[in-house]
């Protein structure tokens, strides 16, 4: 079973560093499991560019990136992978130069391939609509079937399992908060940033509310999750009609101390588990401030 995935690249600059992100030898086994079409894995990119010179019309975008990621269910060699990687080049896009990389670092081997803007053949862009990813997709499920892999089938919730996985990747690779912006526009995601953050993707109808998705995805805690590297378990939401479920905040407040108490083993510890989730004062008296609340809440008037 194979999730795809299609974004841009609209910087000559982090053209030349996506490459080099795919092709790292730590990922690759030691470059044995990348490839390229029509251009070499050292130079595709002042490759790209000669080609770019020719094309009957220039856009912004100098090339795309194809994200193929399999399940660990599948039990797939990244060698496997890379053959399905560019068979499926082969079926959809003969005519476009392109580099490929298998990653076997994380549970789910992946494949990264990273195509010219322009083909070769006729100099005509890439056709950058959203029916290219429904190509792409539907051609990547016939090579796993034909490959005896699982085979996505439509899930109208999986979109929010899908957002979770590409934030999560997006943090970890990223240096600033507003680097995560940055690649969430150049993965093909339209932002609205409000009172809350919303995104929309390609293939999603209607905007979601990322903190919607857990305690783990709330602004402030993006922040400290790419700022201070802070690693976070998420904590699931009460949601519906993707709205957050209204709960007083005394006993939303009770809850979570109880919660936090019960994994602390010091009071620091304890602090920082509530310091998640909760605005901390600690003076004369220790109180909290939950972000959807109004007011902070002295501990000591929840009780003995």
């Amino acid at each position: 079973m194979a999730y795809v995935k299609l974004s841009q690249i609209k910087s000559e600059g982090y053209l030349k560093r996506a490459i080099n992100y795919i092709l790292n030898p730590k990922k690759t086994e030691n470059g044995m499991n990348t490839a390229s079409y029509m251009c070499s894995t050292e130079y595709a990119d002042i490759e790209f560019n000669e080609v770019r010179k020719l094309a009957v019309k220039q856009g912004k975008v100098i090339a795309h990136e194809i994200y193929q990621s399999f399940s660990p269910e599948d039990d797939i060699t990244p060698q496997k992978a890379l053959e399905i990687g560019q068979e499926l080049m082969r079926r959809t896009f003969p005519d476009f130069q392109y580099v490929i990389a298998t990653h076997n670092d994380k549970e789910h081997i992946h494949n990264h391939i990273i195509i010219c803007a322009v083909n070769f053949n006729d100099f005509h862009m890439f056709p950058n609509k959203l029916a290219t990813l429904d190509k792409i997709r539907q051609t990547s499920n016939e090579l796993c079937k034909e490959y005896g892999y699982l085979v996505i089938t439509p899930n109208p919730k999986g979109h929010r399992k899908v957002l979770k996985a590409e934030i999560d990747e997006i943090i970890e690779n990223c240096d600033t908060y507003n680097d995560f912006f940055r690649e969430m526009k150049k993965r093909g995601y339209e932002i609205k940033i409000g009172k809350y953050i919303s995104v929309k993707g390609l293939c999603d109808k209607s905007f979601i509310r990322i903190s919607t998705l857990g305690l783990a995805y709330t602004e402030k805690n993006i922040r400290r999750r790419i700022e201070e590297k802070v690693v976070m378990e998420n904590v699931e939401r009460n949601v519906y009609a993707n709205s957050i479920k209204r709960i007083p905040q005394r006993s939303r407040l009770k809850k979570h101390i109880n919660t936090n108490l019960e994994s602390a083993k010091s009071f620091d510890e304890f602090i920082s588990l509530m310091k998640n989730e909760y605005a901390v004062k600690n003076g004369k008296h220790l109180a909290f401030k939950h972000e959807t609340g109004k007011r902070f809440l002295r501990l000591e008037s929840l009780g003995e």
